[in-house]
């Protein structure tokens, strides 16, 4: 079953609400309508079983049914490694997310030729965009953090 982004903000009292963007997805991709079962998980670990009260596009409602195990893996793996160009560095975020990599950390070297630090405000909500559509896919609780290094 596939799982959405809710944050945890929009998590309380036993009950959820998604923002907009998440909203169309689940009614609009997913079709789904008051009553069905969804996943859910907050991107701090929590994973929840939901069932849908309200359904419309630009907000979904429901209540939690079960918490959800969160996949834990023993070794926490950070990667560093040297900044690529963006098609090559958002492949390495999404593939190493779902592999379970818990925080990214690109480096600046003497051999790369591509500059992912000079604009990095701009570029970070698409690589945590990226970060949070492989955790949908493979059913992780937590998000990674992508941490920006800069030059050596």
């Amino acid at each position: 079953m596939p799982q959405y982004f809710i944050p945890p903000e929009n998590i309380r009292n036993g009950e959820f609400f998604s923002g907009a963007d998440e909203a169309a997805h689940i009614v609009k991709a997913a079709r789904a309508r008051a009553g069905d079962e969804i996943e859910i998980f907050d991107g701090r670990g929590n994973r929840y079983r939901c069932v849908i009260k309200a359904a419309e596009p630009s907000c979904v409602t429901g209540l939690l049914q079960e918490k959800l195990p969160d996949p834990e893996y023993r070794t926490k793996l950070a990667l560093c490694f040297g900044a690529a160009a963006r098609p090559a560095f958002e492949s390495i975020l999404e593939h190493c997310t779902e592999a379970g990599v818990e925080s990214f950390q690109p480096v600046w070297s003497s051999r790369v030729q591509f500059d992912l630090f000079s604009a990095w405000e701009r570029r970070l909500p698409r690589f945590k965009q990226i970060t949070t559509a492989a955790c949908k896919q493979c059913g992780r609780g937590c998000l990674p953090a992508i941490l920006k290094t800069g030059k050596a």
